[in-house]
């Protein structure tokens, strides 16, 4: 599954390149101009999807880890701002997703189920790009905050705790952005994000008695953007 998401990832990238402004590609000489005809200075906002895949760690009092791996699908919307200096573009980004990256496993009681998911994200994070006319490789870093859920159910009787914390971790990653005609811009993304782990209480629900675990999780995600560029 990774191996297929990491070719859909380098074919959007492709696509991206594919449908660079018309008038630019016509033009044998816009490529080779000295100076830079397009400058990334400026506010922009949009809306991303993706997929993500990676571990959670799902650790009991006896130290028992019965973490698995993640995966799952996303959506979101990003915000941010650009400065163009020279050769070099510096930028800020804040982006929130909603999606379930989730993931299975068996507690080390077998009748009872241990559910991970990571539920929402949101990030904050500073850009560095190279730009090459209307075409932007970048490298970004930032804060990341995550809703991690716990969902236990015990098989035997059909009890279920569901609960859910706000971690705070960090993401990093790069990506490529080309801009359009009439102030579009299309782009793909890797980033990662880590959670450290999460303390998520006992509970009793019906006859069923939930222990105390601690959950953490890392996701790679891969996705696709769009923004309108102002």
């Amino acid at each position: 599954m990774r191996k297929l998401t990491c070719i859909a990832f380098a074919g959007a990238l492709l696509s991206a390149g594919a449908f660079a402004t018309p008038s630019m590609a016509a033009d044998p000489g816009y490529w080779g101009q000295a100076t830079p005809a397009f400058n990334w200075s400026g506010f922009y906002a949009g809306a991303h999807g993706g997929y993500g895949t990676g571990r959670y760690s799902y650790i009991f009092p006896s130290n028992a880890n019965v973490g698995s791996t993640l995966s799952g699908g996303f959506g979101g919307v990003q915000a941010g701002y650009n400065w163009h200096d020279g050769g070099i573009v510096w930028g800020v980004e804040a982006d929130a997703s909603l999606g379930s990256i989730s993931g299975t496993s068996v507690c080390p009681t077998a009748t009872f189920t241990c559910n991970a998911s990571i539920n929402f994200t949101s990030t904050l994070r500073g850009r560095v790009g190279l730009p090459m006319d209307n075409v932007l490789a970048y490298v970004t870093a930032g804060a990341a905050l995550g809703n991690i859920k716990r969902s236990s159910t015990n098989t035997a009787n059909g009890n279920t705790l569901n609960q859910s914390q706000t971690a705070l971790g960090w993401a990093a990653g790069a990506g490529v952005e080309v801009a359009l005609d009439q102030g579009w811009s299309i782009g793909g993304e890797y980033l990662y994000v880590d959670f450290p782990r999460q303390t998520f209480a006992g509970a009793t629900v019906g006859t069923s008695t939930f222990s105390q675990v601690r959950i953490g999780a890392h996701a790679h995600t891969f996705r696709v953007k769009a923004n309108f560029r102002w």
